[in-house]
């Protein structure tokens, strides 16, 4: 009796066990729903009060302008002409998750403008100030490097442009957009002038001691770089092809030099073809008197080697539009805040009008294509074409500085270098040519 009197109790424990273990799971289920619900709201309040102006969380990342360096100029500059951390106020939300979702679709040596054609004004922004951080951070290690000393000459004074009303400095490289900015400046300072070049701007080459102190410690400074390569043949082109009141005395005063200089260096590459100091000397003379006769015109290959040889130089500073930017600027003895690029002219041109609170100026830069056009890949190409590869490596080692302090490398355009064969031919061609020419 007591077997058959269990039977029940034993079915009703099973269907509790069994009703328990339901129970359980669809309370789990139902938990898991809820907080799923929550965390949906939570984030659609989040959304919507971002796009009312709310901020999303209490802090904000700033990006230092200065990367590791709080000073106007290096530790071994003067204390006198320190210089002020300026920190920038950066978005860490929406913007920077929409940067890392792009970044994570685009090749890693993407350009700023790659980067930013995906990117809305508040994402824009966020880039333009780390691409801004990036630059400083490749010139802060460059200079580290070359082991710089402070050099502020009276010629990088003179080349600092100055707005004190809108407490801004501007040093000005020749071929970089320089007569847009000196436009800008002018602008800034009240003035309206057509003819920029004719127009005194401020200097902080005019100012004392103190005066150039302060305004080093306490106004925003910029400059503004370019490729060498493109700047070299922007420079060329200038001076040595085209026309102007500006570039005839330069190319007249340094178009024989040039001439002159490349025949001697191809008589030292090749001596064994005259090894007759008299054929060369009176080869030597003949050029010359041939150059006194006619309107000098220079060879890109001639002109890319006087500027790339040491030697040539005469003892006598280079001339402004092929002299290195930093020896211009001197950018590791003054911590400029922002550093353009012609590449990126718009953008830095924008952003850094609008950190002085002069935005409608931007208008003023040029957007049609300028006269000589160096910077186009096929203009490259084909100048570049007129060289050989031991030319442009000397000319990148005369200019290995700007390319390391300001980031960057030889041109994609510049494919197809003149071989040794082709440079002997072209050059013995010219000498013989000289030579037996009566």
């Amino acid at each position: 009796m007591c077997s058959s009197g269990s039977v029940p109790v034993v079915r009703i424990m099973k269907f509790q066990h069994r009703f328990y273990v339901l129970l359980g799971f669809f309370l789990a289920v139902f938990t898991i729903a809820v907080l799923h619900l929550y965390s949906t709201s939570v984030d659609t309040r989040q959304v919507r009060r971002f796009k009312e102006g709310v901020e999303v969380e209490d802090r904000t990342q700033h990006v230092s302008l200065l990367s590791s360096r709080d000073a106007g100029l290096h530790n071994n500059a003067p204390k006198a002409v320190h210089t002020t951390l300026v920190d920038q106020p950066v978005l860490e939300t929406d913007a920077a998750r929409k940067l890392e979702t792009t970044d994570q679709n685009q090749n890693p040596k993407a350009t700023l403008d790659d980067k930013m054609e995906f990117c809305d004004e508040e994402c824009q922004k966020y880039e333009w100030n780390q691409e801004q951080s990036r630059r400083r951070n490749t010139l802060q290690n460059a200079c580290n490097k070359f082991e710089f000393q402070n050099n502020i000459t009276h010629d990088v004074l003179q080349h600092i442009l100055v707005s004190d009303k809108h407490k801004l400095l501007y040093c000005y490289v020749p071929k970089v957009a320089c007569t847009n900015w000196k436009k800008i400046m002018l602008s800034l300072n009240g003035v309206n002038a057509t003819e920029v070049h004719k127009t005194h701007i401020p200097n902080l080459d005019k100012m004392t001691a103190t005066e150039i102190a302060v305004r080093l410690r306490d106004y925003r400074k910029i400059m503004i770089v370019r490729n060498p390569h493109e700047r070299l043949l922007s420079a060329y082109n200038e001076k040595m092809v085209n026309y102007s009141p500006y570039s005839d005395g330069i190319r007249k005063h340094y178009g024989r030099i040039m001439h002159i200089n490349n025949i001697k260096y191809f008589i030292r590459k090749y001596y064994s073809l005259y090894p007759n100091s008299t054929k060369e000397s009176a080869l030597l003379k003949r050029t010359l008197k041939i150059e006194e006769d006619r309107n000098t015109w220079v060879s890109f290959q001639e002109f890319l080697r006087y500027v790339s040889n040491t030697e040539y130089s005469l003892d006598e500073e280079p001339e402004e539009h092929w002299r290195q930017m930093y020896r211009l600027c001197s950018p590791c003895s003054i911590q400029y805040d922002y550093i353009g690029k012609l590449e990126t002219i718009a953008d830095d041109t924008k952003y850094i009008l609008s950190q002085i609170g002069a935005d409608g100026l931007a208008r003023v830069m040029e957007t049609k294509p300028h006269a000589t056009n160096s910077s186009n890949e096929e203009k490259v190409q084909n100048m570049y074409a007129q060289v050989t590869e031991e030319d442009v490596l000397k000319f990148e080692k005369r200019f290995e500085k700007d390319m390391a302090l300001f980031g960057y490398e030889r041109p994609k355009a510049i494919t197809r270098l003149r071989t040794e064969a082709e440079d002997l031919k072209h050059s013995m061609g010219k000498l013989e040519y000289l030579f037996y020419l009566k």
